[in-house]
């Protein structure tokens, strides 16, 4: 058996509780309950094999699931044992972003190439041996209705908000409660009822009945989406803004980091979707969570950010996936080296083509989310080659970090905070801008 899921004989070294564990790549180590394990596929491709689930309780009898991808299922499957009480080491805490729920628990336990796991045979917590997610029969009752809704417009943003023929999707921003915001999708004749609400031209109608709606929740967040039974009224409030995005904006607008910054930043209310260019240099990749989401720190010669690419898209730009890449670095999957591709990326310049939509605005998921990626001279070349789809349906999330035109820009898809508002490798950067200028 390899080191990385050898046998652990005790478990007095010092552990997390659930409760304490923090997102992020760190130093932290669990020891609970392994209740039962299976294998999670995709039923969209083919009942695709994804990984294996693991479901962890502990001592505090709180659960926590956990996640070993494809790639490394088959060198953790002989070490699970359902039942056993297991030590987990050298593991990425990650934010619960789907829609289905396994736990209650906000968090979710990511195996990489270095994880440990043992099973503990001294001085073992007690553990109960099992605990389940119960629901009562009006709970599984509530879940299963489609519930109407009331709530404030705050703004609008469809196509062809004009034509109350048009049946295409229109998002609503819904104030349901005090302070409390969601979004409401309508489709079909819902969306064609709500624009001939809009056709009317009178936008002190704001307060809207909504019936028969679909909640969704999201990465936590509620989501609400019409049905076929689905119907809409209206009564007089203050007005609201209407945003309609059958144009768009068709031009492919250059702009700074900082520029991205002051727009993400002054745009609280904004919904119109755009498309912007930004070209900057890497000057550095960011180890602390890991490499499987792959920090870059970028540069455009005045401001810094943090753009941050996972798997699916680097290995666009690499050529390899990082489970390939890992396997050659290291065999055993115990190192932390970070891969040879990956370090040549620090001083190639690339322009990255920024798509804005709504979700960026939304007050805890600040990200932009870049379409194209593209190595070139100039933004002028990048756009005829992106006309060309060149590299095309690329998709990374990026966060920007603090920079002189605007103000910090917390946050990436697993909900990890970056405190800092220059990364080493970017105050290096600036140190270099700054001795050449003297």
């Amino acid at each position: 058996m390899s080191s990385s899921a050898a046998q652990i004989a005790h478990a007095a070294v010092e552990y997390s509780t659930f409760a304490s564990l923090r997102l992020g790549r760190t130093v932290q180590s669990i020891v609970a309950r392994l209740i039962r394990f299976w294998d999670s596929r995709n039923v969209n491709k083919n009942v695709e094999f994804m990984g294996i689930r693991l479901l962890l309780l502990e001592e505090m009898d709180s659960v926590i699931h956990a996640f070993t991808p494809a790639n490394r299922a088959s060198h953790y499957r002989p070490s699970l044992k359902a039942g056993c009480i297991v030590r987990l080491e050298r593991f990425e805490v990650a934010q619960v972003a789907h829609m289905y729920k396994v736990t209650e628990h906000q968090f979710l336990i990511c195996f990489l190439p270095s994880t440990r796991l043992g099973e503990v045979h001294t001085d073992a917590p007690v553990i109960k041996s099992e605990r389940f997610m119960m629901r009562r029969y009006d709970q599984l009752q509530v879940l299963a209705k489609l519930p109407d809704v009331v709530g404030e417009i705050r703004s609008v943003q469809g196509s062809d908000l004009s034509n109350d023929s048009a049946t295409t999707r229109v998002v609503v921003r819904f104030l349901i409660e005090p302070n409390v915001t969601v979004y409401l999708t309508l489709w079909d004749e819902a969306a064609s009822t709500f624009r001939d609400l809009l056709k009317s031209g009178d936008k002190s109608k704001a307060v809207v009945l909504v019936t028969t709606v679909n909640p969704k929740l999201f990465g936590g967040n509620l989501y609400l989406n019409s049905t076929q039974g689905t119907s809409v009224g209206a009564a007089s409030s203050p007005a609201f803004t209407c945003v309609d995005t059958l144009e768009g904006i068709k031009r492919k607008e250059p702009v700074s980091i900082g520029e991205l910054n002051a727009f993400i930043s002054n745009s609280d209310e904004q919904t119109q979707e755009a498309d912007f260019l930004c070209k900057a240099l890497v000057v550095g990749v960011n180890q602390e969570n890991g490499w499987f989401r792959v920090e870059l720190a970028v540069d455009d010669g005045k401001d810094s950010a943090t753009f941050v690419v996972f798997d699916k898209e680097m290995t666009k730009l690499t050529g390899k996936e990082a489970a390939v890449l890992a396997l050659d670095e290291d065999p055993n999957g115990e190192g932390d080296e970070l891969p040879r591709c990956l370090e040549e990326l620090a001083g190639k310049e690339f322009v990255f083509q920024i798509r804005v939509t709504p979700f960026n605005f939304t007050p805890n998921h600040r990200t932009f989310t870049v379409s194209t990626i593209t190595e070139c001279n100039t933004l002028e070349t990048c756009g005829k080659e992106h006309d060309d789809n060149i590299i095309p349906n690329r998709e990374v999330e990026v966060t920007l970090a603090a920079s002189s035109s605007g103000q910090s820009v917390l946050g990436n898809r697993t909900g990890v905070e970056y405190a800092e508002a220059n990364p080493p490798e970017v105050e290096g950067a600036q140190k270099k801008r700054k001795l050449s200028s003297e």
